[in-house]
């Protein structure tokens, strides 16, 4: 369920690098501890790995760690031992990533809302990205530039069709409102893994016609979502429907035969 999106997580993973997290992997499977240490430890952070939550809980009180990886079927456990009984032996600032089978979230009453839940068998880059995200205070906080739509600029980006262009309007006006229901109803539902998906979405849509302002919008309420930031994101979502507002009827009338 988590992936990287663009530029920002790389920019975010620079950090981590540099400094080295300390990681704890908590899965049953031999082999995915290796996959996953292996691969950790290659981008220099350095890793212990268990099997059981008994290992877990005695090396959570041995030694601090900066992220913790759990497989979900840790999390019945967990959650009969109380989540947050077993999570205080790592200390406050100790972010949790989970993993599933097949999309299935098994975590229960464990998982917090802003911890991010990863598919098996997993990609390198989603456990990477994952691991070495660190949360910004400047994060969906992008001023909104004055350029509502660059029509040139995206018929050039195509090749001098504008023809294309037009057509690919009728598609974009139709996702649009899709996305923006889809983002209201998130925000409704307090769903912000739902949330952020449409609107990166919206984001690359709105790129493709050099529309800047709601591209940026969309961009902001991205990140506010991914870090679970609900209450400015509302904020960022008003922003986002007077964008689209000022949008849309600028490429109805560059349509408009």
């Amino acid at each position: 369920m988590f992936s990287s999106y663009d530029a920002s997580i790389a920019a975010d993973g620079a950090a981590a690098v540099a400094r080295g997290l300390r990681v704890l992997v908590a899965d049953p499977s031999r082999v995915v501890q290796r996959i996953a240490t292996t691969l950790l430890e290659e981008r220099g952070h350095s890793v212990a790995a268990v099997g059981t939550l008994r290992e877990l809980e005695q090396l959570a009180g041995e030694q601090p760690f900066d992220v913790v990886v759990l497989d979900d079927s840790f999390a019945d456990a967990i959650s009969d031992r109380g989540a947050l009984s077993v999570f205080a032996r790592f200390g406050a600032g100790t972010r949790r990533i989970w993993l599933t089978v097949g999309g299935q979230d098994g975590t229960g009453q464990s998982r917090g809302p802003s911890e991010p839940v990863i598919s098996k068998p997993f990609q390198p880059q989603e456990l990477v990205a994952a691991v070495e995200y660190e949360p910004s205070d400047t994060a969906g906080k992008e001023p909104i530039p004055d350029q509502v739509l660059d029509w040139e600029a995206a018929v050039k980006e195509l090749q001098g069709r504008d023809d294309v262009l037009r057509d690919l309007a009728g598609t974009f006006f139709a996702e649009c409102d899709s996305l923006m229901k889809q983002i209201r109803e998130s925000l409704a539902a307090a769903d912000a893994a739902k949330l952020r998906r449409a609107a990166h979405t919206l984001k690359g849509a709105a790129n493709m016609f050099c529309a800047k302002a709601t591209s940026v919008a969309a961009r902001n309420l991205e990140y506010l979502a991914r870090d679970s930031r609900l209450d400015e994101a509302a904020v960022a979502w008003e922003v986002l429907q007077r964008e689209v507002g000022r949008l849309i009827p600028q490429m109805h009338d560059r349509t408009r035969v």
